[in-house]
């Protein structure tokens, strides 16, 4: 944080232009305040530099925080007179600033009783709450400052960090505002622009990272502000099995952006995944439906609208059809009877694997007969016919039931302790 005081105490001499609109109307001699601050800040990154002189440093950094608070004051007053779009964010600083200089005691309590670790906890959620700070007031010089001379510090994901404040709850369920989250709050390319191709922040994100709205951050992803190239790679990182606390997938997200705006990009999107990870059809939302339920289930107007990504399906699925490994795990996820209305056309040339799975399906024999007994042992608690299934068929372990549970997850459901071991 030395480092960071004094470069950030010399911008105030190179570029005094941006901190004038934030002095307080009611204080004289505005420029020359704006040097002073800038001086006081280069001399605590000074003292901060030397064990002899932190403890001097630390209260007078507590001192000038507490000074140029009206400052923050009269920016956030400002916003709110221009109805500037980002007036609450940085309304949301103003809390901050206090967590900011309690941190700086705490540090100090840190030092005091000579525990590294803690020292570096606090000393890494100080770094990221500045860098919280500058995104907020979207400056991206004091943020290109920070990631500059301190970027290995900064925490970017909430589960490493201490630095989520902000609290939401969606449905019955709560979750804390990362980092990521704040970047899309400012509607602004910089501050992806300037996390995504660090070097030492880009290793470390967590794109799967749930936001308070419900949605894992990389359902985010095409929001006009994020580049294609930064989406690819934000796709590229994304755990596609994933789903938001509403139970969606992100495939359940394509369709329900492309209802509201026919943009050809989630189709295209929606395809490509699909090519790749076929299986991600049979997964189930909250109310147990696949996306093949969620088209057909549709008012006729919608349908009509969401028609393309159907006939995307069937162009997946006719791919698969030599592929007799993905057929069975379709069937085994719980798939098997909507393979019966996508292959329906007797015109249809099908490999004798497939019309013999098909056929099976209609006249519940074979593979779905183990599935039903498997489900029903587990309920009955009968160990011995669980193994004879597994004797009978090896890969029975990837069944799910009608609603997508798996059989550890039924037998957690129904308290079966000998079959989970």
């Amino acid at each position: 944080m030395a480092v960071f005081y004094i470069v950030a105490g010399i911008l105030h001499f190179i570029k005094p232009q941006f901190y004038l609109p934030i002095m307080p109307r009611y204080l004289p001699y505005h420029l020359e305040l704006i040097y002073l601050s800038g001086l006081c800040e280069v001399i605590c990154g000074l003292l901060l530099f030397s064990k002899r002189t932190q403890v001097l440093g630390a209260w007078l950094t507590i001192a000038l925080l507490i000074a140029v608070y009206p400052a923050n004051i009269q920016m956030t007053q400002d916003y709110f007179e221009k109805s500037h779009p980002q007036k609450y964010m940085v309304a949301g600083r103003l809390p901050l600033q206090f967590i900011l200089i309690c941190n700086k005691t705490l540090l100090d309590k840190a030092r005091d009783t000579k525990c590294t670790q803690i020292i570096r906890i606090l000393a890494d959620y100080r770094v990221t709450i500045e860098f919280i700070h500058s995104i907020l007031a979207c400056d991206w010089d004091r943020a290109t400052l920070i990631h500059q001379y301190e970027g290995q510090f900064i925490k970017i994901n909430q589960s490493d960090s201490l630095h989520t404040f902000t609290w939401a709850r969606t449905i019955n369920r709560t979750c804390s505002k990362p980092l990521l989250e704040f970047c899309l709050d400012t509607k602004s390319s910089e501050p992806f622009e300037l996390i995504f191709n660090s070097s030492i922040l880009k290793s470390k994100i967590d794109v799967n990272i749930i936001c308070t709205n419900g949605l894992p951050f990389y359902f985010h992803m095409f929001k006009k502000y994020i580049t294609d190239d930064i989406q690819k790679f934000i796709l590229s990182k994304a755990n596609l099995n994933i789903k938001s606390l509403k139970g969606d997938t992100f495939l359940f997200h394509l369709i329900h952006l492309y209802e509201q705006n026919e943009n050809k990009e989630y189709l295209n999107t929606f395809t490509n995944i699909l090519y790749n990870q076929p299986l991600l059809l049979t997964e189930r939302n909250e109310q147990g439906r696949t996306i093949v339920d969620e088209i057909e289930l549709t008012s006729t107007i919608l349908y009509n609208k969401l028609r393309i990504f159907y006939d995307a399906i069937q162009n997946v699925l006719e791919e698969q059809m030599k592929d007799n490994l993905v057929l069975e795990r379709f069937v085994l996820n719980g798939f098997g009877y909507h393979l019966l209305l996508f292959f329906h056309d007797e015109n249809m040339e099908l490999t004798k694997f497939l019309i013999d799975l098909l056929r099976s399906l209609k006249v519940r024999q074979g593979l779905i007969v183990l599935m039903y007994d498997l489900v029903e042992a587990i309920a009955d608690d009968n160990l011995e016919q669980i193994k004879n299934i597994f004797k009978t068929k090896s890969n029975i372990y990837f069944a799910k039931d009608w609603s997508g549970r798996t059989c550890a997850h039924l037998a957690v459901l129904y308290r079966r302790r000998r079959i989970l071991r």
